[in-house]
């Protein structure tokens, strides 16, 4: 098992609630042990300015670390901020990013529950897919599970045996769910949001993860 940590920001980050500078600390923590291949950073809620602020003051922390950023559902933005790919919440949006981006790009398509799109994705080139138990809000495609996969270890264990394009599962509740889904298979695994409730408790967390994990 050589599972790798996929870093998923707070979704609020950038926010007056959680302000991107407030989380240069936590994530130099997270990152600088090593554990980390990905950070993906949350897509904007209308506020571009401050979406941009977050990105440009994120960004060279995780990449000067070694760690990619890739920016939740705009390859647009994702390109003029110097990210290294982006996130896709609708798997159909991969043609046009990967035309975009270039072939250096990472372009990884969230396709919830479902076999078929992960497929579908693999086979166009995606750089990796991620899995879910819970369709991701902001989704634009509606189908993202099919009867064929009652649990995302299954869906995790049939994709190992199936097909090379790595795998992210998504939305783990804690260490234990996780080391589950890396033994399942998953090449990364991510924490659910909640996890950042407390900022000083998800270090921890991700640190004790990491070492359950490697």
């Amino acid at each position: 098992m050589n599972t790798r940590l996929y870093l998923i920001a707070p979704s609020d980050l950038g926010s007056a609630a959680r302000p991107a500078e407030s989380f240069v600390g936590a994530l130099n923590s997270i990152l600088e042990n090593g554990a980390v291949d990905c950070l993906l950073l949350p897509g904007g809620n209308g506020d571009d300015t401050s979406l941009r602020q977050t990105i440009d003051l994120l960004r060279p922390v995780a990449q000067e670390l070694g760690v990619a950023v890739v920016l939740e559902g705009d390859a647009g933005l994702a390109q003029e901020t110097g990210c290294d790919g982006v996130h896709l919440l609708n798997p159909k949006a991969y043609r046009g990013a990967r035309k975009m981006l270039g072939d250096d790009a990472i372009v990884g398509v969230d396709c919830g529950m479902s076999r078929h799109l992960a497929m579908e994705a693999a086979e166009q080139g995606a750089d990796y897919v991620a899995f879910r138990r819970q369709i991701v809000e902001g989704s634009k495609d509606t189908e993202v599970s099919d009867e064929a996969a009652p649990t995302l270890e299954a869906v995790l264990e049939w994709w190992q045996l199936m097909i090379e394009t790595p795998c992210v599962a998504v939305g783990a509740s804690d260490s234990d769910d996780c080391l589950s889904l890396a033994e399942a298979g998953a090449d990364f695994v991510a924490l659910g949001n909640e996890v950042w409730e407390d900022t000083s408790q998800a270090i921890e967390v991700l640190k004790t993860v990491a070492a359950r994990i490697s």
